[in-house]
């Protein structure tokens, strides 16, 4: 997933030069770092959550509409608990924090930092283009129950809850990357 890779690749960076600053600027980064930490976690645990719903869906043609809707759900969940606002917001911060001018760092150190600030600029889309294979195979899943004839489509239900358990998963991981990512912010600066 690459966001949670960039927001890592970021972090090494912050970690490698943050000893260098002071209690105010390493301050000011840990909490806008802790601030993305919490929107990113956020984003992926709505998208979990959503996952979690076709557990408790038996109609397969329900199971179907549910996968189809996926994409345009998740956007609308994130636009209503405005998980896109913090991100807009966090950009902003970033791109002041992390000036190499002010900091004094070496654009080399910096380059990763400013890549998740640059996606960081267009909000919710990067989360939801992170997760397009997810949604690719939601959709999939859904084309695939749709065409199923009766006999098969108990066994395209246990496929599509066994696949997607596994994707529940695997966001859990991403989860769990970023908090000991942050978790080496603050035992390193």
């Amino acid at each position: 997933m690459g966001i949670v890779t960039d927001f890592g690749k970021a972090i090494a960076n912050i970690v490698s030069f943050g000893s260098k600053l002071n209690r105010d600027q390493r301050s000011e980064i840990r909490k806008a770092v802790g601030e993305l930490a919490d929107e990113l976690d956020r984003a992926l645990r709505i998208a979990q959550f959503y996952l979690e719903g076709v557990k408790n869906i038996k109609d397969p043609i329900d199971i179907s509409s549910y996968l189809r809707n996926g994409q345009g759900t998740l956007m609308d969940t994130y636009n209503e608990y405005k998980v896109c606002d913090g991100l807009y917001e966090l950009h902003d911060r970033f791109d002041q924090i992390f000036d190499p001018v002010k900091l004094s760092v070496s654009i080399g150190k910096i380059k990763n930092i400013h890549q998740l600030i640059h996606n960081l600029s267009v909000g919710e889309r990067f989360i939801i283009d992170d997760l397009d294979s997810l949604l690719d195979t939601m959709l999939d899943l859904a084309n695939e129950l749709s065409n199923a004839n009766i006999d098969d489509q108990a066994d395209i239900v246990k496929k599509i809850k066994t696949t997607l358990k596994l994707e529940i998963s695997e966001i859990g991981d991403h989860r769990k990357s970023i908090k000991r990512a942050m978790r080496e912010i603050f035992d390193n600066m």
